[in-house]
């Protein structure tokens, strides 16, 4: 009576793994009492990932939020970059490079 039980959860379990490792469009072919060696299940690799990757054509997405967001921060870069050049004092410009500098040592 216990091995029947064991072999129960065993076929349940192999069952399982069958239908993990099948695509989508093979698990149809998978029926509730079929039991397949794990010979005969096809494993994906890192290889098969990759192969499946490259087939498909990557679709680039703008993320317009960010893009704007990153034209802003370029855009106040360069008017500090102007800024710090035309009229901040040379002491506040040695002042804010030690204060970077010490900002890094201290967090």
């Amino acid at each position: 009576m216990e091995s029947t039980h064991t072999q129960e959860v065993h076929n349940i379990l192999r069952n399982i793994s069958v239908k993990l490792s099948t695509k989508p469009s093979q698990e149809s072919s998978v029926s509730k009492g079929d039991t397949k060696d794990e010979t005969q299940t096809k494993t994906v690799g890192k290889r098969d990932i990759l192969e499946e990757r490259r087939s498909k054509p990557f679709k680039t997405e703008i993320v317009w939020f960010n893009a704007i967001g990153f034209l802003i921060l370029h855009i106040g870069m360069v008017y500090g970059i102007y800024r710090a050049i035309f009229y901040a004092k040379w002491m506040t410009s040695i002042w804010g490079k030690y204060f970077i500098h010490l900002h890094y040592f201290i967090f």
